[in-house]
């Protein structure tokens, strides 16, 4: 059975001989037990600015942290989601399936108390399994969550009769999950395919106007509350300024 792993690891520059040499991050693929090294492309930094149980650079002074750590995190979730490959980093496995991380995601314990969070989100992730079966698939992964899926789930909720406020919601909730997982260590994921997606404009609702009847009541009705007769008077200038288009 093949095996790889991966990880990040320090080796110091030729002819450093000191106890805290400097050097490089490079990344080390290990296929069959045979190494592969390779820079990337980082400054040199001290060996003891290192952390290679964390695989971090560690905060000190004279080197920015995290602008070196977002590099190396960056490079690994390229390393991880290359399309059909097996993903190992660090003792991590990265899962392929969009819907499995939804699930997943949503039964953890970050929703565990926040009930109507997690039943709205159940919902979502339930009408994306429809649409899946729907177009006789079986799954959904990172790579093929793109532009032309996102447009399609759009048409299929449309077309089973959401409007088209709720499918931009359910899309919008989607996309938080696949930015939430550009955090998560166990996926690392890199494809956001709502780079290139248009949400369609809002449906404008229009609003609901008093008539000439409702608003001769509203003229003679007696209010005996300052603060109630102050709100009144702000109701009918609105009307008679052009607030109420359907008195005339």
């Amino acid at each position: 059975m093949m095996t790889t792993s991966f990880k990040f690891v320090f080796r110091k520059s030729n002819g450093e001989t000191s106890r805290d040499p400097w050097g490089y991050i490079y990344r080390l693929i290990i296929h069959n037990r045979k190494k592969s090294y390779k820079s990337i492309g980082l400054p040199r930094i001290r060996k003891s600015h290192w952390d290679p149980i964390k695989q971090k650079v560690r905060k000190v002074s004279g080197v920015d942290s995290v602008k070196f750590n977002r590099v190396i995190d960056e490079y690994k979730r390229d390393y991880l989601n290359r399309p059909n490959k097996v993903k190992e980093s660090a003792g991590l496995k990265s899962s392929s399936s969009f819907l499995d991380y939804m699930e997943r995601t949503i039964s953890g314990p970050q929703f565990k108390d926040k009930h109507g969070t997690r039943t709205k989100y159940l919902t979502v992730l339930n009408k994306l399994k429809c649409f899946i079966t729907d177009r006789n698939l079986t799954d959904l992964t990172f790579y093929e969550l793109d532009v032309d899926v996102l447009c399609d789930f759009q048409s299929y909720m449309l077309d089973t009769g959401m409007t088209q406020n709720s499918a931009t919601h359910y899309l919008k909730i989607i996309q938080s999950f696949v930015r939430r997982s550009f955090k998560d260590r166990d996926v690392l994921n890199t494809n956001d395919p709502f780079l290139n997606f248009k949400f369609e404009k809002k449906e404008v609702k229009l609003k609901e106007t008093l008539n000439r009847k409702e608003i001769q009541i509203l003229m003679s009705a007696p209010i005996e509350d300052s603060s109630f007769k102050l709100h009144k008077s702000h109701v009918l200038i609105s009307v008679f300024h052009g607030g109420n288009e359907g008195f005339r």
